[in-house]
């Protein structure tokens, strides 16, 4: 299966914006559409993209920033967790009222995703797999070799609990454990902030793993 992943770093939280596509079919996603807007409608444009979903890992304003921006150009589908579908449409919950320069962020999802959720793109298939933790609705998405993380895990760290109206320490060890951590550990892991990593490169250096 050949498939396409453009990264784009947006804004001053340096979100990792992704569009994933089937190389055969043209048909893509946008997973976290944080902003980078322009760069990417030129790499949509450029590989006459067919993007069908915008997909979130969780509510959070930092990874909507351009959630609108992303809907009215591609016309595509917003797809979110159940629990966390509410945060896109007040921006209290989803933090951007207070957020420093930020664009207060409104903009209702099209559809939900669940657990094992399986969203096909072209000749992918892209599964749901439901982490709470960093937030009650955050969720990761994997594909075939690659896993996209957003705030679950990161290179060398992991999600944020302490200060989020919905998060839970237990509840992003739980999903690690016996959701993330068991998947292949060639698996390309495409967080929501900072650098490429593997499963394997977490479970053998990523201190806060091994804590858990």
């Amino acid at each position: 299966m050949e498939y396409m992943v453009k990264k784009l770093i947006a804004g001053p939280m340096m979100v990792n914006c992704y569009i994933v596509h089937d190389t055969m079919s043209k048909k893509g996603t946008i997973i976290d559409p944080a902003g980078n807007f322009d760069k990417a409608r030129k790499y949509i444009e450029q590989n006459s993209l067919d993007i069908e979903y915008i997909l979130l890992t969780h509510g959070h304003y930092d990874h909507i920033t351009a959630l609108k921006k992303f809907k009215d150009y591609t016309g595509a589908d917003i797809l979110i967790h159940q629990r966390d579908r509410q945060m896109l449409t007040d921006p209290e919950k989803n933090l951007s009222l207070i957020s420093y320069k930020r664009p207060v962020v409104q903009v209702d999802a099209d559809g939900i995703v669940e657990d094992g959720d399986i969203i096909k793109v072209g000749n992918l298939d892209i599964k749901t797999i439901h982490t709470p933790g960093h937030s009650s609705g955050s969720v990761c998405y994997a594909t075939y070799d690659a896993l996209f993380s957003g705030d679950t895990l990161f290179s060398g760290y992991i999600g944020r609990t302490k200060d989020f109206p919905g998060a839970n320490a237990q509840d992003l060890k739980d999903s690690l454990i016996n959701k993330v951590l068991i998947l292949p550990q060639s698996f390309i892991l495409y967080p929501g902030h900072g650098i490429n990593s593997t499963i394997k490169n977490e479970i053998l250096k990523n201190p806060y793993l091994k804590a858990l």
